[in-house]
């Protein structure tokens, strides 16, 4: 029987996956007709594309202890860091 925190790493995990296939989506549609978007929505998108690509690493390096991460954005950085408590 699998222990319930692998379950729901998984469970989280996918759906992380599909809210990241659902933006990269939009974001393909709104490069190839971005007239059909104002500047603030592509704001937005750019955002959200970030978040979800970077939602899962972050998510996978947390599962592992000691880990640290850095993440470059054009805007700067974010710095990630897990340590054993």
């Amino acid at each position: 029987m699998r222990r319930r925190g692998e379950e729901l790493y998984d469970g989280i995990y996918e759906q992380t996956e599909k809210q990241d296939e659902e933006v990269l989506r939009v974001v393909k549609e709104m490069r190839e007709y971005g007239e059909g978007f104002c500047e603030e929505e592509k704001e937005k998108m750019n955002g959200m594309e970030i978040v979800v690509e970077r939602g899962r690493e972050i998510l996978e390096n947390l599962m592992r202890r000691d880990r640290e991460m850095t993440i470059v954005l054009r805007e700067g950085r974010i710095g990630v860091e897990v340590r054993k408590a």
